[in-house]
């Protein structure tokens, strides 16, 4: 909520000032955790580095809009080192030390992944299963937590739960975003029939 919250107020400046703003306010968070070490949960979670990974989305949004791309070579190499660098960070790394500088041993990699897909996109096959997994993908983001807080509990090798993770939600979200599509083109119905009825019996009445 704190991200919306933060997105719609710097709709209201100047398009110039919209993405400085948001570093000095993301930046001046994290440079306060830093220094003040805050104890509460709320404190360590809007201080932490891991929100500069909403930095890292809205640069790349930024150079996405802006017709930037490197590429599809470059954009494949920043895949496979994106990739490269977050199987090394989870294999080598202990998990304390990943979470504290989580931003840069997950956030790079994955802005590193993401631009390179954009770059690639235009050499790849248009895949309608591909294609409607992106169109869920907000329905995939609102289901995942549960579902990675359900599968942690799971007693399986890591890679199989990761998979099973990945796989279940894609399946729910996608679920749950057929379900929300289904109800937006009942709505729209329901208000097109009642539109039409009210003008039919305007037209009675008029008549």
């Amino acid at each position: 909520m704190f991200f919306y919250v933060v997105m719609a107020g710097v709709l209201f400046l100047r398009r110039s000032w919209q993405f400085p703003v948001l570093v000095a306010l993301f930046g001046g968070l994290v440079i306060a955790g830093v220094a003040l070490h805050p104890e509460t949960a709320i404190g360590r979670t809007y201080t932490s580095g891991i929100i500069l990974e909403f930095l890292f989305g809205a640069a790349l949004a930024r150079l996405w809009l802006s017709g930037w791309t490197i590429g599809a070579r470059a954009g494949g190499l920043m895949v496979v080192l994106g990739l490269a660098i977050l199987g090394v960070g989870h294999a080598l790394l202990p998990l304390p030390h990943y979470q504290a500088w989580r931003f840069l041993e997950a956030g790079v990699p994955a802005a590193l992944i993401l631009c390179g897909a954009i770059s690639c996109e235009t050499v790849l096959p248009r895949l309608g299963a591909l294609k409607s997994i992106g169109d869920g993908s907000y329905a995939i983001y609102l289901v995942h937590a549960s579902v990675l807080n359900l599968t942690s509990h799971l007693h399986f090798a890591r890679p199989i739960v990761v998979l099973l993770a990945v796989a279940l939600s894609i399946a729910v979200g996608m679920a749950l975003h057929i379900a929300e599509t289904r109800v937006r083109v009942l709505d729209r119905a329901y208000k097109a029939r009642n539109v039409l009825g009210t003008e039919s019996l305007v037209s009675a009445q008029a008549g």
